[in-house]
């Protein structure tokens, strides 16, 4: 949606950076670099990229989106990382949490491993998932605490800062979580 869309942001000045967007436009290379993540392409480029083309930008405002920031939420020394940059940029971060029902994401969760190799049956998976309260695939653990979550970025950028937008196929509803 936003590569989609870039014209219209800039117009809004609203600098989308090309530093660490992989092939479906979102920076999952910056989320995998932090994250040792073994799809990380340094050629995609890297978190002191980001910095260099945010601090170079002539917009006065920047987004950077990934769904796989979502596992930093109980790792504050990653997203620390993130507000030292903007700080030596002397920029403000908002944190934009779009979350869906957990029905919902467990069922996408699913549908997406089984692309991944994921050999379980849906059965078996949502079993696990229910007695251990997370699931762990590959180098990933994929928790459904969204309190917990929400608490993790606040606690690094602020609770005025942190928005949560709950998303439903049907509507989104963005509001603060308090």
């Amino acid at each position: 949606m936003m590569q989609d869309n870039m014209a219209f942001f800039e117009e809004q000045g609203i600098y989308f950076p090309p530093a660490g967007r992989v092939w479906n436009g979102g920076h999952h290379n910056i989320a995998w670099e932090l994250n040792g993540d073994e799809g990380f392409d340094p050629h995609l480029g890297t978190l002191a990229d980001l910095e260099r083309e945010l601090g170079a930008s002539r917009f006065p405002d920047a987004i950077v989106s990934s769904e796989d920031f979502e596992f930093w939420y109980d790792e504050p020394a990653k997203l620390q990382k993130i507000a030292n940059m903007a700080a030596r940029l002397d920029m403000k971060v908002d944190v934009i949490l779009v979350i869906r029902p957990v029905r919902d994401y467990v069922e996408s969760l699913f549908k997406e491993l089984l692309k991944h190799g994921l050999e379980q049956s849906r059965e078996e998976f949502v079993a696990q998932l229910l007695r251990d309260g997370h699931y762990e695939f590959r180098e990933r653990t994929y928790r459904f605490d969204y309190p917990a979550m929400v608490q993790g970025f606040q606690s690094i950028f602020g609770r005025d800062n942190v928005w949560v937008v709950q998303y439903t196929t049907s509507r989104s509803l963005a509001r603060r979580w308090r």
